[in-house]
């Protein structure tokens, strides 16, 4: 049972493409210290296998956990801040650990913590539900309780002069995450929530914890060749292969060329800059094309008055479309 333990949690961690090997390693010895581990695992790891399969008292942090500490102790941040997912949270989270009397596995308290993460403390979670052990000690429905008495009792006002004074004093908080927090719970509670705690303990759950800053797409601006040839009757198109890796690997597509790169806004590329960088292109990909095919190509041209813009997950691609009947 210990060796599979071990062999679990190894098989979680994707980061370390060697975490088989090790943990088949791992488990010829006894280790005497989760310390005399983190040569070979990750942080996550170690104290897993430690906590679970030697009763380490050592906490596990995820962010289904990060979750939970936020909601419980109120900390007005994201679970993927770095102060928070990988050190300030470890060091909430060991407190938590510690507080066990000896009754439970440590392993067990951690995959607790993570169960709860995912179930009723999930993204969607009430924190007001009866079944949830947590309910009496969330931070963040009683915050949203004292927010709607101090709405119906016109002290609001006090509270956000407190929340901007001590905005960026928390070491563990986001600056702005304080005034995002109070500003989400406020704007839903009206007059009908004001006596009801459910209402507010549900607004308080869902704006903590804070949602992750986006991050700013790349920006990249095309020309496009959309080339057409009469074969012997027959309309052929010129299409060319990606990469073999990175976006779209592999796949077809017509002729493009990038002009402009930039994460965040684009720039404006100058019409004259875009057919100059995709005759060059043309010009490399039909090497063996005659000189009259080029300048054919060069002559016969036609632009679409607007770009067509496709949006990826982290890229933005605005291409200005060339319409090119090669002769």
């Amino acid at each position: 049972m210990l060796q599979w333990r071990i062999a679990f949690f190894c098989s979680r961690i994707d980061e370390d493409k060697r975490n088989r090997q090790v943990g088949t390693k791992f488990c010829v010895g006894v280790v005497d210290s989760v310390f005399a581990t983190n040569a070979l695992y990750f942080r996550y790891t170690a104290s897993a296998i430690a906590s679970t399969a030697y009763n380490v008292p050592v906490p596990v942090v995820d962010g289904n956990v990060c979750r939970v500490l936020s909601r419980l102790k109120g900390i007005a941040n994201n679970i993927k801040a770095p102060i928070f997912k990988d050190k300030l949270g470890w060091v909430l989270a060991e407190q938590l650990i510690s507080a066990n009397d000896g009754s439970c596995n440590p392993g067990e308290v951690n995959q607790a913590l993570m169960e709860l993460g995912a179930t009723f403390c999930a993204p969607s979670g009430t924190g007001m539900e009866n079944g949830d052990p947590l309910k009496k000690f969330y931070l963040s429905t009683k915050l949203a309780i004292e927010l709607g008495r101090a709405k119906r009792d016109g002290n609001l006002k006090e509270v956000l002069n407190f929340s901007k004074s001590t905005s960026c004093s928390c070491q563990l908080c986001d600056c702005d995450g304080v005034s995002l927090v109070i500003t989400s719970i406020i704007e839903k509670i009206d007059e009908n929530s004001f006596h009801d705690d459910h209402i507010l303990g549900r607004a308080g759950h869902a704006a903590l914890p804070t949602c992750p800053p986006k991050k700013k797409k790349r920006e990249d601006v095309r020309a496009v060749a959309v080339l057409s040839f009469d074969c012997k009757g027959k309309i052929k198109w010129l299409m060319v292969k990606r990469p073999n890796d990175g976006l779209l690997a592999s796949q077809w597509e017509f002729p493009s060329v990038v002009v402009s790169s930039l994460v965040g806004k684009a720039t404006e590329v100058v019409e004259e800059k875009r057919a100059e960088l995709l005759d060059s292109f043309l010009k490399d990909i039909c090497t063996d094309a005659p000189n009259f095919v080029i300048e054919g190509i060069r002559s016969s041209r036609e632009q679409l008055v607007e770009p067509v813009e496709h949006i990826f997950s982290h890229v933005r691609h605005t291409s200005w479309i060339e319409y090119i009947n090669a002769p």
